[in-house]
């Protein structure tokens, strides 16, 4: 609750991009306290006191504006989805009110009706593009680029630093990278600042006792299920090392899932002439090397079912819920 000194202090501050004076003795328009407050969390928080002239000296005047603010709490909750808090107040029997906005969070912004408003001046405007481009900017703390305490290059799989430098290499042909040194190769890439590894050398590169010594949580579970029922999955892998070298392996088990099923080339002319799929004419001279695949999911997923040629851009999909039990037409 506000003290009697702190709303004194209060009326002596200037107005400014973090607290906006409305008499607003005829009361105020919900629409505009929405934009308002849109306002003052894109500021950096703030407070509206309605019943208070704008102008130096300021006197306080009856205000008829939101006769129940708990009903204007819950509409402002309603249109913004965060908490606002609009405290009455009563200075010389005189009914004022103060509506506390909280801030926005980094790298984020309010909007109403897909606007995002902030001050300029007076006068409400809606977010130039480069201030909400540096809000979006915002981050908080990287986690994966901290400093591992502890992290010692021997913490690091040979087999995975490979694997680091064939994929970099074949990004970046033409450079050293299979005889950089490895020190250098690891500060290139960020994952080494100093002499210190980071978190992101961990989970990439790390050995398996490396990951249990220094980040227990690290690790990736596959699991297959035919089916919602509880039980066993049908196919469960746990994969406690370094995330680069499992990549292969474990695209593998997803893909495997993944049925690729062949169909004669006069059946699938017949099917893109009835349905030629935005092609300008239907095909109907495909050659051996031509025939189109029919790529379903696999029984129970969610993949869809897509129809497609060698060296021809387009498919023809069908969502899931259009086909048979097992995902098979």
């Amino acid at each position: 609750m506000t003290t009697p000194d702190e709303f004194r202090t209060l009326m002596e501050q200037p107005e400014g991009a973090n607290i906006e004076f409305k008499s607003a003795s005829g009361g105020f328009h919900f629409e505009e306290l929405v934009k308002y407050c849109v306002a003052l969390a894109n500021e950096g928080s703030g407070i509206i006191v309605l019943g208070v002239t704008d102008r130096r000296p300021r006197e306080v005047v009856v205000t008829r504006a939101f006769d129940e603010p708990g009903r204007t709490e819950a509409g402002l909750f309603e249109q913004l989805g965060h908490r606002i808090v609009i405290e009455e107040y009563h200075h010389d029997g005189k009914r004022v009110l103060l509506v506390r906005v909280p801030a926005r969070l980094p790298g984020t912004a309010w909007q109403y009706k897909g606007s995002y408003w902030m001050r300029t001046g007076d006068a409400l405007v809606p977010m130039s593009d480069e201030r909400l481009r540096r809000i979006h900017e915002e981050a908080g703390p990287d986690f994966s680029a901290e400093i591992c305490a502890g992290a010692r290059l021997n913490d690091l799989d040979p087999t995975a630093i490979d694997v680091l430098r064939k994929l970099w290499q074949s990004k970046s042909p033409g450079q050293d990278i299979a005889t950089r040194p490895l020190e250098r190769l690891l500060a290139d890439a960020e994952l080494l600042v100093g002499d210190r590894l980071t978190h992101a050398a961990l989970i990439l590169l790390g050995t398996r006792e490396a990951l249990g010594r220094h980040l227990a949580q690290a690790e990736v579970i596959f699991e297959y299920r035919s089916n919602e029922i509880p039980g066993p999955a049908a196919d469960r892998r746990e994969f406690r090392r370094g995330f680069l070298p499992v990549l292969g392996e474990l695209w593998q088990a997803v893909n495997l899932r993944n049925d690729l099923q062949h169909f004669p080339s006069s059946w699938c002319a017949a099917t893109t002439a009835s349905a030629p799929c935005g092609s300008k004419a239907p095909r109907t001279d495909w050659g051996a090397a031509e025939v189109p695949r029919l790529t379903a999911g696999a029984a129970g997923s969610e993949t869809g079912l897509a129809l497609t040629a060698p060296g021809h851009a387009g498919s023809v999909a069908a969502p899931a819920a259009d086909r048979g039990e097992h995902g098979h037409r």
